[in-house]
């Protein structure tokens, strides 16, 4: 007897579980623009990137009006417009920034006025189940992840946001569209340079070179030629000679001992300072750059004839 009760009153629980209604599914709907999702038109035709811009740097920008959104999924009942970004970009180090399909290049998106994607913008419930977003403006920004590489970046979805009621089994409808229309040529900031420069430092007597600080200066140009323009910057790297610190001091790997060769800024009387990235300014076409150089007496040291043979090497870095 007590396990037929206990089989009666779990059947009687079943049946009283079964036989409670469902929730009933809200019917979410568009009521402006026709009935129809809210389209943002994007179209860049190219960008022109650095290899190594800091990431972060906005390349491009774009800010779309939509008009006002208008929804509804029923009275009393919660809506939500979910924002997501384009199916396979992943989110990158740079805030609120996605990847393309180009290595280095993402983007972000920002709509309503001060909400960037993804994100969920919730409209609670009230009696008459209006909610609206008023019309504004989209930014789409295409930004520096990293390094850059050249490319082609196919038109696409740049992202979507759904409404839906997600406290209920209601409907889903695509209520704004961000549509990359055109391709976009990404493009790399380079520049020509001079190859290899070989400077004549001349012959000098010991004699005149033992009672002086150095040879008379020798100007060498740098020759820059940049398609597109870029902000450049040099660097020039050597070995300093051991225990010297005069600036832009560069060790002698010849014969001739108690010399260095000074490298010289283009006024021929400041020494440049090695391993500090100077700038060039904004390269826009062609440009040359003098510097030069002279041989230097270590003071502290006995000088002997023999050769001057040396090299600096120079390393741009452009933005």
């Amino acid at each position: 007897m007590k396990r037929l009760n206990f089989l009666l009153a779990g059947a009687a629980l079943l049946a009283s579980f079964v036989g409670m209604p469902a929730a009933s599914a809200a019917t979410c709907s568009l009521t402006s623009n026709g009935g129809q999702p809210l389209r943002a038109e994007v179209s860049i035709s190219s960008i022109t990137a650095a290899t190594n811009g800091a990431p972060g740097t906005v390349l491009a920008t774009r800010d779309i009006p939509l008009g006002n959104l208008d929804y509804t999924c029923g009275a009393n009942v919660n809506a939500e417009i979910r924002t997501t970004m384009a199916v396979g970009s992943a989110q990158t180090a740079v805030t609120n920034v996605y990847s393309t399909t180009i290595p280095g290049l993402g983007y972000r998106l920002r709509w309503p006025a001060t909400t960037w994607w993804p994100n969920a913008l919730r409209c609670s419930a009230t009696q008459t189940g209006s909610c609206t977003i008023a019309a504004t403006t989209v930014k789409v920004e295409f930004v520096q992840t990293g390094p850059i590489t050249s490319g082609t970046m196919n038109p696409t979805t740049l992202g979507i946001g759904t409404l839906l009621a997600p406290d209920t089994s209601s409907n889903q409808l695509t209520a704004v569209r961000i549509e990359l229309m055109t391709p976009i040529s990404i493009a790399v900031k380079s520049c020509a340079v001079t190859s290899d420069v070989y400077v004549d430092l001349g012959t000098h007597a010991l004699s005149d070179l033992s009672t002086k600080t150095g040879s008379p200066a020798v100007k060498f140009p740098l020759k820059f030629t940049c398609p597109n323009p870029a902000a450049v910057g040099i660097t020039f790297n050597g070995t300093a000679p051991f225990g010297y610190t005069t600036t832009g001091l560069i060790e002698n790997d010849g014969t001739a001992q108690g010399f260095a060769v000074q490298l010289l800024d283009s006024s021929g009387f400041m020494g440049v300072k090695l391993g500090r990235e100077i700038s060039l300014g904004t390269i826009n076409g062609a440009k040359t750059v003098n510097y030069n150089a002279r041989i230097y007496r270590l003071p502290a040291s006995t000088p002997t004839a023999g050769t001057i043979d040396t090299y600096a090497v120079f390393t741009l870095n452009i933005r």
